[in-house]
């Protein structure tokens, strides 16, 4: 299950769980919950925000600082970041 929190300041204003399809790649398991809540981010009407992303996963924080490698959950991760 991959989860998210979004703070305002210092309070906790919402908390999702995504809970994955079982064919799904460890990697997927960390990137898919990365971009849904980074999409359900975009939609909250909150001013001036910023983004950190806590994951265990050394491939997907070696493929978002990469651009030389391209899969495409990791290609819209940055886009929506930027839509932010």
């Amino acid at each position: 299950m991959g989860a998210a929190a979004f703070y305002n300041k210092d309070t906790q204003i919402m908390e999702l769980k995504y809970r994955l399809l079982k064919d799904c790649s460890n990697n997927q398991w960390e990137e898919i919950p990365v971009l849904k809540s980074l999409q359900k981010l975009k939609d909250l009407q909150i001013n001036n925000k910023t983004v950190t992303i806590h994951t265990e996963s050394k491939v997907t924080l070696t493929l978002l600082t990469n651009n030389c490698k391209h899969y495409q959950i990791i290609e819209s991760i940055p886009s929506e970041i930027k839509i932010l």
